[in-house]
């Protein structure tokens, strides 16, 4: 296959190429990074007391809804600490977790996670939607929501920080339209 004319320059550029690479700086001169300044942007690292430092607001009013319903509710999230929180799926994870306590205020279901949409530097805050869907039963329930840091290779939850609760009204499950 015949080569272009506008590509032949190149080719005969990199054809004649000696190998040699190019002399870098001395070694003396390349920067060496300690463990103390590679540490804060680990992924894995151990997060000080200080960066569990947040807030959680509902942004809008308690919707009122019917057993089983799904539906979004968005929650405003402040990062109030000196560490910056990834989002995403990003490690560390710092997520959103979210669940219903019964009318007699016993835990009726597990946690249910949701990522940060973005990472939030400390001083940043972000609107979070977070998919929830009602329990069944018809009464008033409680949605409490909590920033948490979990270890997904382990499963565990490392920290629980910054919660707030709301009040929400379910109705019977044979009313929903």
């Amino acid at each position: 296959m015949p080569v272009p004319s506008r590509d032949r320059a190149a080719l005969a550029e990199v054809l004649s190429a000696s190998g040699e690479e190019q002399a870098g700086p001395p070694a003396d001169e390349v920067p060496m990074w300690g463990w103390s300044e590679i540490e804060p942007f680990w992924p894995r690292r151990t997060l000080s007391e200080e960066a569990y430092q947040g807030e959680i607001e509902m942004f809008e009013r308690a919707p009122s809804l019917y057993g089983g319903q799904q539906r979004e509710v968005t929650v405003h999230v402040s990062n109030t600490g000196p560490e910056r929180w990834p989002g995403m799926n990003r490690e560390p994870w710092i997520k959103l977790s979210h669940r219903w306590l019964a009318p007699e205020s016993a835990a009726s279901e597990g946690w249910m996670d949701t990522c940060l949409p973005a990472g939030l530097a400390p001083g940043d805050s972000a609107l979070v939607p977070i998919s929830i869907e009602a329990p069944m039963s018809a009464g008033r329930h409680t949605l409490e929501l909590e920033l948490i840091h979990e270890d997904l290779l382990r499963g565990d939850v490392l920290k629980r920080f910054a919660a707030v609760s709301m009040p929400i009204e379910v109705e019977a499950a044979e009313q929903n339209p």
